[in-house]
């Protein structure tokens, strides 16, 4: 009875250690199918997230993109401004010199103010042009190549600024009977009072 007793415990235990393992294999076939659900189901909502922050991302930096180059014109407008009311002042001043005194000749300032001007004419047709060209790369495929050919625009319009400045700075010397880095020089020294 002893030996009867401990086989039917042994076929108990054994009977109790393999029944979760009988009970995970018969389940396992049905759901083996839905698992494998399951995982495309994640995987494609994985993929649906991937692509929503890079969407995300991609607006963003057409936001920073816009912000910056927004910062870039307003510049480039100021000095503009800043130059055609230089370009007013200028001749107003030639205008002053030529009614005071007939025989001083202003005619080459003269002549550098119009090239000035219609530098700034060109420069704030550049600038429109920019604009207009900005729009378009930011929603083409090709951006990279399209910045570059921007950026170009841009470097010709400062330059064009630059030489527009230099011209309004030699009139300027004209103007004041000055060479440009030379000052006028006062003495020192207080009179003598008789």
């Amino acid at each position: 009875m002893k030996n009867s007793a401990k086989t039917f415990l042994v076929i108990i235990f054994l009977l109790i250690v393999t029944s979760p393992i009988l009970a995970i294999n018969s389940t396992a076939s049905p759901n083996s199918s839905s698992s494998g659900l399951n995982k495309e189901i994640k995987i494609e909502t994985a993929e649906e997230k991937v692509a929503s922050i890079a969407g995300r991302l991609d607006v963003r930096k057409k936001e920073v993109i816009k912000n910056y180059f927004h910062l870039i014109t307003t510049r480039i407008e100021a000095a503009i401004n800043r130059l055609n009311k230089l370009v007013i002042r200028i001749e107003s001043r030639i205008a002053k010199i030529e009614k005071s005194d007939k025989k001083i000749k202003v005619s080459s300032s003269k002549q550098q103010l119009i090239q000035a001007k219609e530098n700034l004419a060109s420069a704030s047709a550049q600038l429109k042009e920019i604009e207009n060209q900005m729009d378009i790369v930011i929603e083409s495929n090709t951006p990279n190549e399209d910045f570059k050919k921007i950026k170009n625009m841009v470097t010709s319009l400062k330059k064009n600024l630059i030489e527009t400045q230099k011209i309004l700075t030699k009139v300027i010397g004209e103007i004041k009977g000055l060479q440009v880095g030379q000052t006028a020089t006062t003495s020192a020294l207080p009179k003598e009072v008789d």
